[in-house]
């Protein structure tokens, strides 16, 4: 039944017009993207360039500065959405160069070796000193924690060993945290 209905629902879709204004409009769409006007070479001058015309605007009140950073946020989800969709293809595209390193519109292109991992836990020597590393980093935390309790100087007992404590200095930096919803 829930078929049937589909089916009728894109039959109807399909009949009003519907679905080729809508192909017509994802056609705009992607035509409003411009993709061609990326054809010219960049650099970072032209990029430096781009930047100091943002901040002319800001500085001149043209655009508001939380607009400007939710566009920034726009292009760098946009910029990791596109390497996430090109980024294999784009590695045999430049296969078909058949060099080790080129350079296109501006951007230089290598091909490397990137994320190399290697599984030591076959070496029981490894893994003891892992485990030593784990355990002295669990210390140094529980030390931490503790630490961060003192607002004056004081002493602490540690396995036994009672040691000087001076506060911790907290230092911070406020900024904005920016999700997309």
């Amino acid at each position: 039944m829930k078929e049937q209905i589909l089916e009728q629902q894109h039959s109807e879709y399909v009949e009003s017009g519907q679905a080729e204004h809508d192909l017509n409009e994802q056609h705009k769409q992607y035509e409003e993207l411009e993709l061609s006007k990326f054809g010219e070479t960049i650099s970072k001058d032209k990029i430096q360039s781009d930047i100091d015309l943002f901040q002319s605007a800001l500085d001149s009140g043209d655009v508001k500065a939380l607009d400007l950073v939710v566009f920034a946020k726009y292009l760098a989800e946009m910029a990791k959405g596109i390497n996430d969709i090109a980024e294999d293809q784009a590695i045999d595209e430049f296969a078909d160069y058949g060099e080790r390193s080129v350079k296109y519109k501006g951007v230089k292109f290598e091909t490397r070796e990137v994320g190399v991992r290697y599984d030591f836990s076959k070496t029981a020597k490894w893994v003891e000193v892992k485990q030593g590393e784990k355990d002295y980093s669990d210390a140094r935390k529980a030390l931490e924690a503790q630490l961060k309790t003192f607002t004056k100087p004081g002493i602490l007992s540690v396995d036994d060993e009672v040691i000087d404590v001076c506060p911790p200095i907290r230092s911070s930096k406020t900024g904005l945290v920016k999700t997309l919803k």
